[in-house]
């Protein structure tokens, strides 16, 4: 297993799209900033800390699509130099071989919210928020920490799409997108149901940011948890059945 994380840490570094992916977590937080310091005085918008730092985009649109890329690249990368085929001919055993995509995408997961917490943090300070407090910083990396972690989880359904359309970006990119926004625009009707909702339902559970979202913890995480068995059932299965 650890090779095999290895290898793979090893095939990323030549990726530069990889870079580039991970600091467009900057992007959400520095738009923000541009955007609170054109607002007139006494403008109730962004007036808190806690408003500035609601990154609805960042957990409901981009790390997703951003995810769902990034798991098309690391598994169609393997087809197209043909080192899927030596792999599968070893053997590696397949939910192996799964479960060790899935730690780099969850790595890269965190490592793009807590980027995108201290771009957040650094936008704050240059807006000179008087209620900025190290129990908030700390509450943010918390949030960031826990979106970064259970959206992969999420995002599952996507990997087995991935796997399932072998060749070519634009089927999961569609899928990522479709994904991403009916998650973020149907949110309250869909807790419980769509994996990327109940992530939200778990995070922003009785939250001090008055984000109202009514989630039962429980059908949450039964959610994702029967989504990612499924999916990965058929991320195994179809690999099992394809040709190399």
């Amino acid at each position: 297993m650890l090779n095999i994380l290895q290898t793979e840490f090893i095939k990323l570094k030549r990726k530069w799209i990889v870079l580039f992916a991970l600091l467009t977590s900057t992007v959400p937080p520095l738009i923000t900033t541009l955007y609170t310091l054109n607002l007139p005085k006494g403008s109730s918008i962004n007036a808190k800390f806690t408003d500035f730092y609601q990154f609805t985009f960042t957990e409901w649109v981009l790390l997703p699509i951003v995810l769902g890329m990034i798991a098309s690249m690391i598994f169609f990368d393997e087809r197209e130099n043909c080192t899927l085929k030596q792999i599968m001919i070893v053997p590696v055993n397949k939910a192996l071989f799964i479960f060790s995509k899935f730690i780099i995408l969850l790595l890269f997961s965190i490592l793009f919210m807590l980027l995108n917490a201290v771009f957040t943090i650094l936008g704050a300070f240059i807006l000179g928020y008087p209620d900025i407090t190290i129990a908030l910083i700390l509450r943010l990396f918390s949030l960031c920490l826990q979106t970064g972690f259970l959206t992969t989880f999420a995002i599952f359904p996507i990997v087995a799409i991935v796997v399932i359309a072998k060749k070519g970006y634009i089927m999961p990119t569609c899928a990522s997108l479709i994904y991403s926004i009916s998650g973020l625009i149907l949110s309250s009707n869909l807790v419980g149901v769509h994996p990327l909702s109940s992530v939200a339902g778990i995070i922003w559970n009785k939250n001090i940011e008055g984000i109202k979202l009514s989630a039962n913890l429980t059908s949450c995480i039964l959610n994702i948890t029967i989504v990612d068995a499924i999916s990965i059932a058929v991320s195994i299965y179809s690999l099992k059945m394809q040709d190399f």
